[in-house]
């Protein structure tokens, strides 16, 4: 991969983290592409609830925060496989897949952690690879292309605006497709074919 593909990739991977944690309402500072020692970029959330202790105690509220984080860490490699086509989401192949297996096994235990994972990196494409999300996954990888660092108020407001954009153009492409058939059923009632010709 080229140095500009894979900081293409890297932006990818970074708007992952960010837009799961915005959709899953987790906090962040910012989101940045500029590497440091042992990362090519981070997500920096804000600190988890003191009163979190996955360690002594996995109620019902724990393991929903924990699916949360997972979800979150999974997200980076997702979106870079969908922007890819290639996956790196494999256990042996990801820091952020083996910090979510850490998370896991605080609620599942050893035998069953492979199947939660793949059951969440589903869960997470299907997510991202939406109609309305995937276009926010590109508008903030632009920016983080440009940028290189974005705070979270104005990550915030950035994927707010694709998020509408989105949703505008799904609307508009279900109304044009609509109209399509609405006029195609017009025609054919009226003696001729959907194609216009008689038939």
């Amino acid at each position: 991969m080229t140095p500009t593909k894979k900081l293409e990739a890297t932006a990818y991977h970074e708007a992952g983290h960010a837009v799961a944690a915005f959709f899953l309402r987790r906090g962040f500072t910012r989101v940045s592409i500029i590497p440091g020692e042992d990362f090519l970029g981070q997500l920096v959330t804000t600190p988890p609830p003191r009163s979190l202790h996955p360690d002594c105690e996995t109620d019902a509220r724990t393991e929903l925060w924990l699916r949360r984080e997972i979800t979150i860490f999974l997200a980076g490699p997702v979106a870079e496989k969908i922007h890819t086509g290639r996956g790196n989401w494999k256990i042996e192949g990801s820091s952020d897949v083996h910090n979510a297996v850490g998370l896991a096994s605080y609620i599942i235990g050893d035998d069953e952690i492979g199947a939660y994972i793949h059951w969440l990196t589903l869960h997470t494409t299907n997510l991202l690879n939406h109609p309305h999300r995937w276009p926010i996954v590109q508008a903030l990888a632009a920016e983080l292309l440009e940028s290189r660092v974005i705070g979270a108020r104005r990550a915030r407001a950035l994927m707010r605006e694709a998020w509408r954009k989105a949703a505008e153009a799904w609307r508009d492409a279900a109304i044009a497709a609509r109209d399509k058939e609405e006029a195609a059923k017009g025609a054919y009632s009226k003696g001729g074919s959907p194609s216009g010709v008689a038939g």
